[in-house]
Formats: C-alpha cells, sequence, structure tokens
C-alpha cells in the first residue's frame, strides 16, 4: 500500500509510475490537489473527510478484451461492502455511479495505464464520500450529492477501506477467472432505476424507455416500444 497523504491524483500515481506495482497493490490520500472523474471532470476532494483510492491491476489482454463488464463489477464490490457495514439502502446508476437516497454517494473512474501485446494494465479510482457535511464544499458540486455522515450513518474510514481492498482483490481474481457472469445477477439487487422510466443520453441519440437491467456485457438494457435496445454507453437519468 502506497498512503500519500497529499497528492494530485491517486490515479494520476499509479499513471505514473506503473514499474513500481503490482496486481492489488494500492494508493490512497487524504487529499486530492487534482482529483477528477469521468470526462476530466473535478472530483472535490476535502482533506481527511473521504475515501480516495486507486488500485493497480493487470489482465492478460486477450482475456480482458473478451470479458465486458469490469466497471459494473467493481461498482458492485464497492456496494456489497458498504451494504454489510450498514449502508442499506445503497443503490447503482448504471453505468457506475453509486446513489444513496437519490443523490450520489461514491463513483469510480477505470483507466489503462500500461499497453503491451500480452497485457493491459488498470488504475481503478474510486472516490467515496463518508464525512464531508453540506458546508464543506461551498457549491463546488453541481449535483445532488450525500455522504455517509450526512445520512446519518458515522462509520471510520479506516474500518471500510481494508474491507474495500480485500472484496476488490477478490472480485477481481472472480472475474478474471470467470467474466461478467458471476456478477450479472447481483446487478439486481442494486440497480436504482430497475423497471422505471428513464431518460438516456447519447450525444444525440437520446431515448425515453423502461430500464430492463443489464445484458451478459454489462451494458444497458432500455425497453423501447416493446423492443429491447441495448445501449454501451451514455447517462441515464429518470424520466
Amino acid at each position: 500500500m502506497f498512503y500519500i497523504p497529499v497528492i494530485n491524483s491517486t490515479n494520476k500515481y499509479l499513471l505514473n509510475n506503473i514499474k513500481k506495482f503490482k496486481s492489488g497493490d494500492v494508493c490512497i490520500s487524504e487529499y486530492q490537489t487534482k482529483g477528477y472523474g469521468k470526462r476530466n471532470k473535478k472530483w472535490f476532494s476535502p482533506f481527511g473527510c473521504n475515501i480516495y483510492i486507486s488500485m493497480y491491476w493487470c489482465f492478460n489482454k486477450q482475456k480482458y478484451f473478451k470479458q465486458k463488464g469490469i466497471s459494473i463489477i467493481i461498482t458492485i464490490s464497492i456496494a456489497e461492502v458498504l451494504k454489510n457495514i450498514g449502508v442499506k439502502k445503497i443503490k447503482i446508476k448504471w453505468p457506475n455511479d453509486l446513489y444513496l437516497n437519490n443523490k450520489k454517494l461514491a463513483g469510480i473512474i477505470i483507466e489503462s495505464c500500461d499497453k503491451n501485446y500480452k497485457k493491459i494494465s488498470l488504475a481503478i479510482g474510486i472516490g467515496i464520500n463518508v464525512r464531508m457535511k453540506y458546508s464543506n464544499t461551498d457549491n463546488e458540486i453541481d449535483q445532488p450529492w450525500i455522504s455517509l455522515i450526512e445520512s446519518g450513518i458515522n462509520i471510520d474510514r479506516n474500518l471500510i477501506i481494508p474491507k474495500l481492498i480485500n472484496k476488490l482483490i477478490d472480485s477481481l481474481k472472480k472475474f478474471n477467472k470467470y467474466g461478467f457472469m458471476k456478477f450479472k445477477n447481483k446487478w439486481l439487487i442494486f440497480d436504482n432505476y430497475i423497471n422505471k422510466k428513464v431518460k438516456l443520453f447519447n450525444g444525440n441519440n437520446n431515448i425515453i424507455g423502461i430500464n430492463k437491467g443489464i445484458d451478459m456485457q454489462g451494458n444497458l438494457l432500455i425497453k423501447v416500444n416493446k423492443q429491447i435496445k441495448v445501449i454501451k454507453n451514455g447517462k441515464i437519468i429518470l424520466k
């Protein structure tokens, strides 16, 4: 484990120093000066409030590209850890945002940090709002959010982190051995919008339909006029 109290980004640290790491190594920080999420969007990272962690993992390239849904199984794993420590109402919004009381609690970002003809290495970044309070943010977050403490759940971050690391390693080993099939049915437990009317934003191709879960590759299934459309990327909201 690499513990760096103040860092630009835990994912960037992995990306810039990949020769140091083996699968399962993690970087943990108290404060990210340049934390980011999907589409390089800023991830607000106040000091000592939340969990900022990135894990390095290496896959056989041929096997990895035959298997889909890595971000889904990471999100399911986080949800299971949180549920087991008492966050009973934890949900997932496809593809990889964790929600509590219909507000964002956590998110992930997965980046490739090494490519050669045999292997692909990933930096798996995770941010979980644990002790952040509404008074700390100064309106720096542009979407509804929640933290464990703001939801009435008071849990030490140091109790969550080892459980999270162990769960991620176990899930990634299973993913490497079995692929996505071991995880698909777990999605239904946590899907925040299952069987609800949603709107998908995907470039210029916006779709309204009923969320019917995911397929064996982790793609979203939306029922539109009695037909099931398979969605590989995009953003969904309740309609």
